[in-house]
């Protein structure tokens, strides 16, 4: 798929800006696709493992969107994702920011379309950042999966991308630059202070700007993001 493709079952022209998801997310060559849009109670999962090595990267970044048809049956029959981050004996690494489980439902307060219909739900691409350093010389394990609901009438899917990344602040100018930017590893909230001034936040973007003479020393706090 192109980085121009976009979902079809998420198309949503209302006379002004359409809104719409892109099969693939910005910044990105390409995405996987899990699951598909025929129905018949079917799941999909894919697994990967990676033994972590912090001497070459120390954060995992996934990426993902998710389609749902919402037919309003109970919980348990919805169309349905989840999402795991797990250490090497299949134990979630945190129940909160490397877990996620959607049902199909409108009180999410994702995107909606409607579909020859259907009510569809979908959430937009997110990033979401992981510290894996504390596993080096250990499997980690990214589990994705997609259900249909369980009567067999209504479909769920989604998209993903997975990378490994160093968590190094990143620093850039060019030529005759007035200024420095310093770029934080994606997926996390950001605060950004003075060193000694913990308390003046200067920014919470994840690239911070500061003055090519400045000779302050900056700190940068990450805080997960939760996946809802």
């Amino acid at each position: 798929m192109s980085s121009t493709s976009y979902d079809s079952y998420t198309y949503n022209y209302n006379g002004g800006n359409p809104t719409r998801l892109y099969c693939v997310p910005p910044g990105e060559k390409a995405s996987v696709r899990l699951g598909n849009s025929s129905t018949g109670a079917e799941a999909e999962s894919i697994s990967y493992d990676y033994f972590v090595d912090t001497m070459q990267y120390d954060m995992i970044t996934l990426k993902y969107a998710v389609v749902l048809q919402n037919p309003d049956h109970t919980r348990e029959n919805q169309p349905r994702f989840t999402l795991e981050i797990l250490d090497e004996n299949d134990v979630l690494i945190d129940s909160t920011c490397g877990f996620a489980d959607f049902y199909a439902s409108g009180d999410l307060g994702w995107n909606q379309n409607t579909y020859n219909n259907s009510t569809i739900i979908w959430k937009d691409w997110t990033t979401i950042g992981i510290d894996i350093a504390p596993y080096h010389g250990q499997n980690v394990r990214v589990r994705l999966t997609t259900y249909d609901c369980k009567d067999g009438g209504h479909f769920g899917y989604a998209y993903f991308t997975l990378d490994c990344i160093d968590a190094a602040i990143k620093s850039s100018s060019c030529g005759g630059s007035t200024s420095v930017e310093m770029e934080a590893p994606e997926g996390f909230r950001y605060i950004w202070t003075k060193r000694g001034e913990p308390d003046n936040v200067l920014s919470t973007e994840r690239v911070f700007e500061v003055p090519s003479n400045d000779t302050a020393t900056y700190d940068c706090q990450v805080e997960y993001l939760d996946t809802e």
